[in-house]
């Protein structure tokens, strides 16, 4: 169908593997296998559930990202290092601003303000819905940009009014329909963009998201499915056409054969010998630490077969 998938697995600690194994067709065993499979198979992984349902949304409004350069946006410089540094540790970028990007944000914001990515842009021009779009279409302008991230908070208006924030979605709304590009409305916490708000930023084009590190992941994900145009092979190759490898000579390699590639490659693999006779065996496990597993070759399953002794 060519739909995005996302997925939320349980099983990381070993107290949610025990907990898991006795559902029926649960999947609990190595978070790190898990991982690695499901990243092969182009399946996004997230660790929470908010984090899943803004993935979802992300990738329901925007599909796959062209790549993971992030122009972010804040009126405080609290929220700008709050998104610099959530975005550690994930594969995230905020380019450095290109020429293009500072002429346009000069023009927009005048002299008083630091032009970087994440952008303070300050408060001077809150108010001016067209200056507000002005900033952020030049922030979002650059070549390395693939979505930007507008972060703010709105009051509840059972305290207050926030007609005063009609700006932001007027000049978020401007930028993303002129630059055409992926424009989040970014809350730090959900209670600060109340659905209201979101319905409204919708309307606006724009894509209303909840709580920084939710945003960063799935952004994130959305890149990564974006960069894999051409997803990698489910299994090893054995292929087909042009260039394919004879695959005649294709034979199942020993367990110790496996172990000693996977050993040349800085695979962890526990200390084993090869023996061909009952005095050779005999001398390997006195070398060896007890406890010792004997194990038959040239067997696929071992073990049903009778092929394993402790």
């Amino acid at each position: 169908l060519g739909k995005p998938v996302v997925a939320l697995k349980v099983g990381k600690s070993e107290q949610a593997q025990k907990a898991a194994v006795s559902h029926t067709a649960s999947l609990a065993g190595s978070d790190a296998g898990a991982r690695a499979l499901l990243r092969r198979l182009g399946i996004g992984q997230v660790e929470s559930l908010p984090g899943l349902l803004e993935a979802l949304k992300l990738l329901h409004f925007a599909g796959p990202l062209a790549s993971n350069g992030v122009a972010s946006m804040s009126c405080s410089g609290g929220e700008a290092s709050l998104m610099a540094d959530t975005g550690l540790g994930r594969d995230i970028r905020f380019p450095p601003l290109d020429e293009g990007q500072r002429t346009g944000l000069r023009a927009a914001l005048g002299p008083m303000v630091a032009l970087a990515n994440p952008l303070d842009y300050h408060t001077f021009i809150w108010g001016d819905g067209a200056a507000m779009g002005r900033t952020f279409a030049a922030m979002m302008s650059g070549e390395e940009i693939a979505m930007g991230c507008l972060v703010v908070d709105f009051p509840r208006i059972d305290r207050c009014s926030d007609a005063a924030w009609d700006c932001v979605l007027e000049g978020a709304g401007h930028a993303a329909r002129a630059v055409g590009k992926p424009l989040a409305l970014v809350a730090t916490l959900p209670e600060a963009l109340s659905e209201r708000v979101a319905a409204r930023a919708i309307t606006e084009g724009l894509i209303p998201m909840l709580g920084l590190d939710e945003t960063l992941c799935a952004i994130e994900i959305a890149a990564r499915m974006g960069k894999a145009a051409v997803p990698e092979p489910l299994t090893l190759p054995g292929a087909r056409g042009p260039g394919a490898r004879d695959t005649a000579a294709a034979h199942v390699v020993s367990e110790a054969e496996a172990k000693a590639a996977l050993a040349s490659h800085g695979v962890a693999v526990p200390r084993s010998e090869r023996v061909e006779s009952r005095a050779a065996l005999g001398e390997a496990a006195a070398r060896a630490a007890y406890p010792v597993v004997l194990k038959s070759e040239g067997l696929a399953h071992k073990t049903e077969a009778g092929g394993v002794a402790l």
